[in-house]
């Protein structure tokens, strides 16, 4: 489970997308990322170069997954047992290598105003680029009311569709983003 997860480009994408879009403050949403037919939903805290996966599921466990860009790590927390990996923010890297760390930069070009589900909304053409020339390409929308917050990235193949739900700007604690002190370390 847990290699599948860092290696699902919907989960390396949506990460890169969410710790980069947004310019200043915390926020949180709703994803829901579709990849080859399958999709997975998740509760997303996000900050500069931070982001929190909440996952659920009824029929194995879930790992809380954080990502911080900013250290160079990935943890995952299991919830149930109290304890948590560390992992090199590397591993995102082993198929999709545009979602190593470092550098993320998302570079967007305006397209066209529009609506999407409701919220107005601006869509781009964008494209995460990891600094040694290999980029992923697609398109981005992002709320116009609230310029900065992705509501949905879709790859130039069609494979890959992440929206972004319910987002909404949030005071999150501050250590939302850290292991918290009575887990263990496997």
């Amino acid at each position: 489970m847990f290699t599948y997860l860092c290696r699902s480009t919907w989960f390396r994408a949506t990460a890169a997308i969410s710790a980069c879009s947004t310019s200043s403050g915390a926020w949180r949403s709703e994803v829901v990322a579709t990849a080859s037919g399958r999709s997975t939903s998740a509760t997303l805290y996000a900050e500069p170069q931070k982001v929190r996966f909440e996952t659920t599921s009824s029929t194995y466990i879930t790992p809380t997954v954080i990502v911080r860009y900013d250290l160079g790590l990935l943890y995952l927390l299991i919830p149930v047992m109290q304890c948590y990996l560390d992992l090199p923010i590397s591993v995102l890297a082993n198929r999709s290598r545009p979602f190593r760390y470092p550098p993320l930069n998302l570079r967007k070009v305006h397209q066209e105003l529009t609506e999407l589900r409701g919220v107005p909304a601006i869509r781009y053409s964008a494209r995460v680029d990891d600094g040694a020339g290999r980029k992923f390409e697609g398109s981005l929308w992002e709320s116009s009311l609230m310029p900065g917050y992705p509501l949905m990235w879709k790859d130039a193949a069609g494979q890959m569709l992440a929206k972004w739900e319910k987002v909404e700007a949030a005071d999150l604690p501050p250590d939302l983003f850290d292991v918290p002190a009575n887990y263990i370390r496997i």
